[in-house]
């Protein structure tokens, strides 16, 4: 029986620290300013050019927002998520592929690239592009189509969207780096409201949940006529998933990242940017003037393979199979999904974060999901009941826009509070004093999604948030976690939520589509420290920081170097990129 430890490379995080960002010079003559103590990464993000930096290994973009799309669910059957209406606001970046500048929706709750194509339409035959200037793939020269069908399904059984075209490979360039015949999809049709704002989605999460990746596994395992075995069945995913794996995921198998791991954070902008944080990306390492230590860290919750690898493939798997394979490798990580300790509501925990839901997992507690591509805050049913949070109109749900919600996420003993900006949302359009609470309720926890949260583009807002993948075929030598920071002083900003309110009064109007900001191209230094780890000391959560493991380099534990083994090539998946 082949050994998991044969199949990779150990991967771990550099042991360099990181450089301190130097303090700003006082002025000696002059009117004084205040100074600007945020991060270093915070005060340099509004001069990254569009498609970011690359630099010693790490990859810094900005994250530009764009005009709201109708906010989706995952993959079926794996996560639920309400539709959002146009007053909501989504997040994105701009890549390169086969030489064009595309935009995509960075998206922590999914996995795949794709692109709508220059011929994409939707179901009634409309374009599938919201307007002319979002712009689209055509296939290019440097272009190959694998000949593979794929269709991802988002949202609900009510409100279901789709996304369908091919698998192919292409050139892949940001932050002046290109990653080569990368795996994604070109789509010909959508009726995904996304391609209003963007060319596609940017999937940035574990590649267990690609649908690229399960659909390659599924087209290698109908070619085969060889009888499958726990080992060959392990084998012939993880090397399908090393040939059509995220970008990101490949970007770290090929060593070019410093350490296999991204962290984000979003702006706001309405009603106010005031206490946000700039939207950031930076892959490969830790933010510049952020050390190690600094972050509290969290594993990630694992799952059962049947359900993380297996349980998204349409091939069917004799059950001996699945067992011999679930003795080699138990559990593994799924989603970006880890522990918190509950919701705090004026400082109080809420009910449901002191109870525990009896679950398969291997991991009982109370945990959420942490998905920029949802817009709200989803709780449990019994959080929306409690008395702690301030009571909305019985005809219509609204709110006056000025209700203060102080609201809070425990995470390994601290609170991570969320700007009452981040928690309330227009009724309408032109209406300063009408709003709608921005939390909504979550689906109750299964076998399949653990989590009973589901935590958005409001936690990220006031969190600078670390994902690390560890290594993804042994876990157990180094494995993923999250790491959090807060960037918000929850009584600045209620100070800074009742003073604005109490400003603007009924002249604020919320506008009736979020407006593009203006793209600099104005090259600075790179505001990425060197050096992927920092002290290698842990944060106060549980699991270790970043910059544990072993000294090994940072490539991920995806290489072809150890496949091993003739029935591999029996399964006629070379054929497939030829």
């Amino acid at each position: 029986m082949i050994s998991l430890v044969t199949l990779c490379t150990a991967l771990a995080l550099s042991q360099a620290g990181y450089v301190n960002a130097s303090p700003a010079p006082v002025p000696t003559s002059g009117p004084i300013t205040k100074r600007d103590m945020r991060p270093r990464y915070l005060r340099d993000a509004g001069s990254l050019p569009e498609r970011g930096i690359f630099d010693d290994g790490v990859i810094t973009l900005p994250i530009r927002r764009g005009p709201a799309a109708q906010k989706k669910a995952k993959r079926q059957n794996l996560v639920q998520v309400p539709i959002a209406d146009n007053q909501d606001i989504s997040y994105g970046v701009a890549l390169d592929i086969g030489g064009q500048a595309v935009t995509f929706q960075v998206d922590t709750g999914s996995a795949d690239l794709w692109s709508m194509t220059k011929d994409c339409t939707t179901p009634s035959g409309d374009a599938c592009a919201g307007s002319s200037s979002i712009p689209a793939y055509t296939p290019s020269k440097t272009f190959k189509n694998l000949g593979i069908p794929l269709q991802i399904n988002y949202g609900s059984s009510e409100q279901p969207t789709f996304a369908s075209g091919t698998i192919g490979l292409d050139n892949v360039t940001f932050g002046g780096m290109t990653q080569s015949q990368q795996a994604f999809a070109s789509m010909n049709s959508t009726n995904n409201q996304i391609t209003d704002s963007y060319s596609g989605i940017f999937g940035v999460g574990f590649p267990y949940i690609s649908e690229i990746v399960s659909t390659v596994v599924d087209t290698v395992l109908s070619q085969t006529t060889q009888q499958l075995t726990g080992a060959t069945l392990l084998d012939t995913y993880f090397q399908a998933m090393q040939e059509s794996s995220p970008l990101l995921i490949s970007l770290a198998s090929a060593g070019k990242l410093k350490a296999p791991m991204y962290t984000l954070s979003l702006q706001r902008e309405d009603p106010t940017s005031a206490d946000s944080n700039a939207g950031v990306m930076t892959i490969g390492g830790l933010p510049s003037g952020i050390s190690n230590d600094s972050l509290t860290w969290v594993p990630v919750q694992p799952y059962s393979i049947d359900i993380s690898l297996f349980g998204g493939l349409q091939t069917p798997i004799d059950a001996t199979v699945i067992a011999e394979a679930l003795k080699i490798m138990p559990t593994s990580p799924m989603v970006w999904e880890a522990p918190i300790d509950g919701v705090y509501v004026n400082g109080q925990l809420l009910k449901d974060s002191t109870a525990k839901s009896g679950r398969r997992a291997t991991n009982p507690g109370l945990t959420a999901l942490f998905d920029s591509g949802t817009t709200q805050t989803l709780l449990t049913a019994s959080d929306l009941q409690s008395p702690l949070f301030p009571s909305v109109n019985a005809d219509d749900g609204s709110l006056p826009c000025n209700t203060v919600i102080n609201m809070a996420i425990g995470i390994a003993g601290k609170q991570f509070p969320i700007n009452p900006f981040d928690l309330i949302e227009p009724f309408d359009e032109n209406d300063s004093e009408k709003c709608v609470p921005g939390i909504s309720q979550a689906d109750p926890p299964s076998e399949t999604q653990t989590f009973s949260y589901i935590l958005g583009d409001a936690i990220f807002r006031n969190t600078l948030i670390a994902f690390y993948w560890g290594n993804l075929t042994d876990q157990a030598s180094d494995p993923a976690r999250m790491g959090f920071l807060s960037t918000t002083s929850a009584s600045a900003a209620d100070a800074e939520f009742s003073s604005f309110w109490k400003s603007a009064g009924t002249t604020f109007a919320f506008p009736t589509a979020a407006p593009q900001p203006k793209v600099t191209t104005t090259n600075i230094a790179n505001p990425i420290s060197a050096g992927a780890g920092g002290s290698g000391s842990s944060g106060s959560g549980s699991g270790s920081g970043s910059g544990g493991g072993s000294s090994s380099s940072g490539a991920m534990g995806l290489s072809k170097a150890g496949w091993a083994t003739a029935a591999i090539a029996g399964l006629g998946f070379a054929s497939l990129l030829l």
